[in-house]
């Protein structure tokens, strides 16, 4: 949940002179959130956890919990944020009656010593839910702020009938009305060529180390139609790819349940390019080359890439590359899975293996790509005379 909306100026002259204005500076976003006055429904002490992935470093400046109706905190509620892969609480709040917090919509929030999430797995949890407290579970009306792709919500959850602990037993997908967040994601503009956004991002300098010779994907949903103006394969020491490297965007045939993502199929190449030397242009740690214009409509897709093997290593996740994504201002969504198809030869098939995330798990293949342009909004009166703003609205 955003608090604000990216917003352009446009100024006007006029007799009366240039108008200089500014629009507001973004604010933090709300990781999980429920509508004002949502009741909960389940009398539970323990800890209750939701994982959550981050993709690019955030910075974390409150933690939350849900209230009951919203009016106020009767007991004692603790809200912590672990890391998966040690069991580690990184930050915890308090929360109680004398000192609830601030409430926005039925989450109360409190601001905590801004701690860095690096890329990997974590889980926020809350604590001491009551009668008079509740737990909502499941808590159906949450709504989710990935930060531009920064995070991604792996829908698993957690438990623990110990309050405070570590939320280690395996629940259901969904979520829980229990912990939230608020962070900030990577403040830095997006890489781009030839003017558009770099989907996925990789730096320099950067090395691979992985000898494979199958097929690297990674899934990402259409969600306002877009332009791919170019492809591009990560290169390994941007010393030129040593390999041809095929780069292909399937169309996905998404069977709708994340649980069953190994389900999903890959249907027709939409775009698809060979990539080899060092003539085409190196941004960031990947090379690129332009298609011309293929048009995505709202909808799920792979990007996926093969050729990589000994003489051109891509990374994997465990590899020390900078890589982040970028969502286009919402254009895009990253649902925060891998895929991978080896077969023991150079498979060079759509990925049908499941792999672990993060979004960006792979630097190998990538695009570049602008939103479909939309006519224009202007709103004169909200930004005074001769000038006007125009705001886009972020779509989730």
């Amino acid at each position: 949940m955003r608090h604000l909306k990216k917003c352009a100026v446009y100024v006007g002259l006029a007799t009366f002179g240039l108008l200089s204005l500014m629009c507001p500076a973004a604010r933090a976003e709300i990781a999980y959130i429920w509508p004002a006055g949502q009741a909960g429904n389940q009398n539970f002490a323990g800890s209750v956890g939701m994982t959550f992935v981050v993709n690019q470093p955030i910075q974390v400046t409150s933690l939350g919990v849900f209230d009951h109706l919203g009016d106020g905190i009767s007991g004692t509620l603790t809200s912590k944020v672990w890391d998966v892969g040690t069991g580690t609480s990184l930050a915890e709040a308090t929360f109680t009656n004398a000192d609830p917090g601030t409430l926005i919509g039925s989450a109360r929030l409190k601001t905590i010593p801004t701690i860095t999430l690096s890329p990997g797995s974590y889980r926020i949890a809350s604590s001491g839910h009551s009668a008079i407290d509740l737990l909502y579970n499941p808590a159906t009306n949450t709504t989710t702020d990935d930060g531009a792709g920064s995070i991604s919500f792996t829908g698993g959850r957690a438990f623990n009938a110990t309050p405070g602990d570590f939320p280690n037993g395996d629940d259901a997908g969904g979520f829980y009305g229990g912990g939230t967040f608020e962070f900030i994601s990577n403040p830095l503009p997006p890489a781009t060529f030839n003017g558009d956004v770099i989907a996925y991002e990789s730096g320099a300098p950067g090395s691979g180390t992985q000898n494979f010779n199958g097929s690297a994907g990674m899934d990402f949903v259409v969600n306002e139609p877009i332009f791919v103006s170019a492809l591009g394969a990560f290169d390994t020491g941007q010393d030129g790819l040593n390999r041809p490297i095929t780069v292909e965007i399937y169309a996905r045939n998404d069977n709708g349940t994340p649980e069953d993502f190994a389900d999903d199929t890959g249907g027709a190449i939409l775009a698809s390019h060979v990539l080899s030397g060092s003539a085409d242009a190196l941004v960031g740690g990947s090379r690129f080359a332009s298609i011309g214009n293929v048009r995505l409509e709202p909808g799920a897709y792979t990007i996926n890439a093969h050729g990589y093997g000994e003489g051109e290593l891509f990374a994997n996740a465990a590899d020390a590359i900078a890589k982040r994504i970028n969502d286009g201002g919402g254009a895009l969504s990253f649902v925060g899975r891998s895929r991978f198809c080896f077969d023991g030869g150079d498979c060079t098939s759509y990925p049908l293996t499941a792999d672990a995330g993060p979004a960006n798990r792979y630097a190998a293949g990538t695009f570049a790509f602008t939103p479909v342009p939309e006519p224009s909004t202007w709103a004169l009166a909200a930004c005074g005379f001769a000038a006007a703003c125009f705001c886009r609205r972020r779509r989730r």
